[in-house]
């Protein structure tokens, strides 16, 4: 519901430069941020799934052998 609510501000190309509920901030501000952020939930992700896999495989880090949990 709330992505429904944002895709449909954003769809007004007038709506990018208006004044939001963040001083000193446009919609377009606040939604480069949203995507900003959510490309680092990703990257950080991908990062995780990387580590459980090696973990998984019983691999050495620093000098400490991770069992499967």
């Amino acid at each position: 519901h709330e992505a429904e609510q944002m895709f449909a501000m954003v769809e007004d190309p007038a709506t990018w430069e208006a004044p939001t509920a963040c001083q000193g901030w446009t919609t377009r501000d606040v939604v480069g941020h949203i995507v900003d952020t959510t490309e680092g939930y990703f990257k950080a992700f991908e990062a995780a799934r990387g580590w459980c896999a090696l973990r998984a495989c019983g691999v050495t880090f620093f000098g400490y052998r991770h069992a499967i949990a």
